[in-house]
């Protein structure tokens, strides 16, 4: 088929596929970083986007405010000399405050943000189908099509998950740490540089157990793909297995494959728990060192004693957080493990486009071969060596041999579906290379092997 690296999306899609070629031009731009093309498939929507993160900002502070009006009122409570009554009334007003405003703030966050994603993920699949309608014959009797079934659904599916992880999940503990950190070493600098230990820890922990996670997932991922392929073979050919009564060996061909997949899921499993039960005990461990820190320091009277309430809120907060990351690491790796599977279909390159080339507005049907060869991949042997053949307009020739003769290549050359090595084939005397191929088709038809009906 004609492929060519240079060509651009854009000139293989008419105006009712932009938005999806924008899509595939952003994925070829990008696709050395999975995170980076993330975010591309959000271009367009940035402003949505930020306008989300802000109200997810001011209706998440309550969070942020519980911990120091909790501080205040024991404080106030504790130390007689302070205005007991008016610091509990304007720490309550002001806590109520912060807790009616997340009705409103949180709506138009959850509105703003799934809009976005939901139209991303819709550009997505349409991307892929759009990509799947360019791309050559010779692609798609190469990738299985329950392969592409699970890249068009399952993948994106994965990509809208991350995507609401980083968007939702990710935002909430990079803030939560951020204004932790920021109210305890504005409060005290000892207790933050205490918090600052946990650090080194998570990132250990994430190191050590990332690349055993990829693996994992990865070879979860593939098959998976594998089993989608097998079942829609194993429908397509119920007829024939019924014919032949062999049910029960398909039954056990798919049994094994399913296994396959039992093993490989559980094997991921199992490396995920491992991973977030180390992380939960030694930040857990922490915890209660941070109780016992701040617990000493207010007895030497370094800090009050309602900050020792505040300092283990936020650490437990922080600890909450960096046990989120941990959680979210393997939902992470299979997102940017599909932005790579969804990206082996979008930056491909073996794509059929003639739309340049001399149109056809009336075919008369000559056909010719001249000296064609051809040969699939990995064949020692051409199919097709030097062949010559004259089909005339109105002529009706029936080709007859056994399987692999090449009856059907010699069908998928007259059609376009396959190009000769060498020769040439000729639709009334001029070269099918030179022609446009779609509006050549529009005056064939075509009836394949296998009956083939559309819903």
């Amino acid at each position: 088929m004609n492929t060519r690296n240079d060509i651009h999306p854009e000139q293989q899609t008419d105006s009712m596929w932009q938005e999806e070629a924008i899509m595939m031009e952003n994925f070829k731009k990008h696709q050395k970083s999975s995170l980076i093309t993330l975010l591309s498939l959000f271009k367009g929507h940035y402003l949505a986007l930020m306008g989300s993160i802000l109200f997810f900002i001011i209706k998440h502070s309550p969070t942020w405010v519980l911990p120091i009006v909790t501080a205040n009122i024991i404080n106030a409570v504790t130390n007689p000399k302070n205005n007991m009554v008016q610091t509990l009334t304007i720490n309550t007003i002001i806590m109520i405050i912060f807790l009616v405003q997340n009705i409103p703030t949180n709506y138009i966050h959850t509105w703003l943000y799934a809009k976005t994603i939901r139209t991303v993920e819709k550009e997505l699949r349409g991307a892929l189908v759009c990509k799947l309608q360019q791309l050559s014959i010779g692609y798609h009797k190469e990738m299985q099509s329950g392969r592409l079934q699970s890249k068009i659904m399952r993948d994106v599916e994965q990509v809208q998950n991350l995507a609401s992880q980083i968007f939702i999940s990710l935002l909430a503990i990079i803030l939560n740490i951020a204004v932790s950190f920021g109210v305890v070493i504005f409060k005290s600098k000892i207790v933050f540089l205490f918090f600052v230990c946990t650090i080194p820890v998570s990132v250990i922990i994430m190191i050590a157990f990332k690349g055993k996670i990829k693996v994992h997932n990865k070879e979860f991922r593939r098959e998976m793909e594998e089993t989608s392929a097998k079942v829609m073979e194993m429908v397509e050919m119920i007829p024939v297995t019924k014919a032949h009564a062999m049910e029960e060996q398909e039954t056990k061909k798919m049994g094994e494959q399913l296994k396959k997949v039992a093993q490989k899921g559980l094997q991921l499993d199992m490396i995920q728990t491992y991973f977030s039960s180390i992380s939960w005990v030694a930040f857990q461990i922490f915890q209660v060192f941070c109780l016992a820190f701040t617990a000493y320091i207010a007895w030497k009277g370094m800090i009050g004693i309602g900050d020792i309430t505040l300092y283990q809120t936020y650490f437990s907060s922080i600890v909450a957080q960096i046990a989120g990351v941990v959680t979210l690491l393997p939902v992470l790796t299979k997102g940017l493990e599909s932005i790579e599977s969804i990206g082996d279909v979008l930056c491909a390159n073996d794509i059929e486009d003639t739309r340049k080339k001399k149109k056809i507005s009336k075919l008369h049907g000559d056909i010719s071969f001249e000296n064609v060869s051809f040969s699939y991949k990995n064949e020692d042997h051409p199919i097709l060596s030097n062949l010559n053949l004259h089909i005339k307009s109105g002529e009706t020739i029936a080709f007859v041999g056994g399987s692999g003769s090449g009856k059907t290549t010699i069908l998928n050359l007259t059609i376009g579906f396959l190009r000769p090595q060498k020769g040439h084939v000729k639709i009334d005397h001029q070269d099918l290379m030179d022609l446009n191929l779609q509006s050549y088709r529009e005056h064939i038809a075509v009836v394949p092997q296998q009956s083939i009906l559309f819903t």
